[in-house]
């Protein structure tokens, strides 16, 4: 085994062995309810809440299709990064008052929050249902390459 790999092996097992230690940290320091899971006991201040919600959302299309999509399509396609400006205005204007909202009522999920403005646990439902159908494609799909067509671009 050359020095290269075995460097390489000694910092993934670093990382890991970190990665591990921080996790049981947190699970000793836990609460172990589904809300302290779910929702960080809703102690996160916004900018942590931020930046976990963006590299949710981000981490599969970043790791997986947009190395990709810039290899075929070139830097001009970066202009979906302008996206992220957005979004993140989108998450103070609207994710702050319904922050403040589930917080006050205890809201764990939107279908949560509609169900408790609405009086009405059959929107509930509807929505958590919605949910999944809309929820469980959109995760498998992140695991396959849309704008890869197969073939490297051409070069004159």
């Amino acid at each position: 085994m050359n020095s290269m790999a075995s460097l390489a092996i000694l910092v993934v097992g670093v990382y890991s062995a970190l990665c591990f230690l921080l996790g049981w940290f947190g699970w000793k320091h836990s609460k172990k309810t589904s809300e302290d899971f779910f929702l960080g006991s809703r102690t996160m201040d916004w900018l942590s809440s931020f930046f976990t919600l963006t590299a949710s959302f981000y981490s599969a299309y970043l790791l997986m299709g947009a190395v990709g999509f810039y290899y075929i399509h070139g830097f001009p396609q970066t202009q979906a990064i302008v996206y992220v400006a957005i979004y993140g205005l989108a998450y103070w204007l609207i994710g702050g008052p319904i922050h403040i909202l589930g917080k006050k009522y205890g809201h764990s999920s939107p279908a949560q929050m509609l169900e408790h403005y609405y009086d009405s646990k059959t929107l509930g439902i509807l929505v958590s249902i919605i949910y999944i159908v809309y929820t469980v494609p959109y995760f498998t799909i992140q695991f396959q390459p849309p704008f890869c067509s197969g073939s490297a671009p051409r070069t004159s």
